[in-house]
């Protein structure tokens, strides 16, 4: 997915009445990709006869096109196995097999704004003539750049709204430029950063195991043969993901009830 925001501009909010005008300049949003080896594969329905072919390699993502679901295998769950380390010794269930995967099946997706984060310390000019504050932005919101849980919500959101869509994963945003903003006489200002996220109502999934057998032509192996798929169990209300979409808001205020000029400034990355 080649997809960026790229922009110079003067960003004008009014959420308070002491909201100063934020210049932006080589602004970029870039979604980063998933670093695996992730091959999309779409099918019409699945049960039982689905064609077994499809789950040949770990590696293949599978979109359910009836019901825009998402079925991924069990090892593409567990990126610390994966890269080196696991955290989950005393789980060994995660251990690469071609026979177990899940699918996973989002809720109502809504597209809501998160909290402010300050860019900024806070610029002091209470007594004095006022004065520009400004810096650079390089930062990352998320938490994985793998195909991981439950980022993958991130794809099977985006499958359910448009099949028509060519997905890619995308698990992490990252944020890159500068800012300015000019504090008045005797104001303190600082600027802040409220990105969007992606809001999945209601998640689901479920287990789907490769039955393997002995059968007439192979008496003496097991082979596959078909499909077992268990029930759906529900995660929880709602998981929250980057939004890749949606441009972040920056405020510049100079109101005392909403400046944190002792916070944490924003650093290289972020995970909520």
């Amino acid at each position: 997915m080649k997809f960026f925001i790229y922009t110079s501009l003067i960003l004008l909010v009014s959420r308070c009445r002491a909201d100063l005008p934020v210049e932006l300049k080589d602004f970029k949003m870039v979604p980063r990709k998933a670093l695996d080896s992730n091959k999309i594969i779409r099918i019409p329905s699945l049960d039982e006869d689905t064609d077994l072919s499809y789950f040949d390699n770990i590696d293949n993502v599978i979109v359910i096109e009836d019901t825009g679901t998402l079925v991924v295998n069990k090892h593409k769950l567990n990126t610390a196995e994966r890269t080196g380390g696991n955290m989950f010794a005393f789980f060994p269930d995660f251990k690469p097999d071609k026979t177990t995967w899940y699918e996973f099946k989002p809720g109502k997706s809504d597209t809501v704004l998160g909290p402010r984060l300050p860019l900024s310390g806070c610029l002091n000019s209470n007594f004095g003539d006022g004065g520009s504050l400004g810096g650079s932005i390089s930062t990352t919101f998320g938490k994985t750049a793998t195909l991981d849980f439950p980022w993958v919500w991130d794809l099977a959101g985006m499958v359910s709204v448009n099949l028509d869509w060519s997905p890619e994963v995308v698990s992490s945003v990252s944020y890159s430029g500068s800012y300015s903003c000019n504090i008045g006489k005797g104001e303190t200002g600082q600027v802040f950063i409220q990105p969007f996220f992606i809001e999945v109502g209601n998640p689901q999934s479920r287990t789907i195991k490769i039955n393997r057998g002995r059968t007439f032509t192979s008496p003496f192996s097991k082979k596959p043969t078909h499909l077992e798929i268990g029930e759906w169990g529900h995660l929880g209300k709602k998981i929250r993901l980057n939004s890749p979409f949606a441009m972040p808001i920056f405020t510049c205020t100079t109101d005392p009830r909403y400046l944190a000029c002792g916070a944490n400034i924003l650093g290289d990355s972020y995970a909520f």
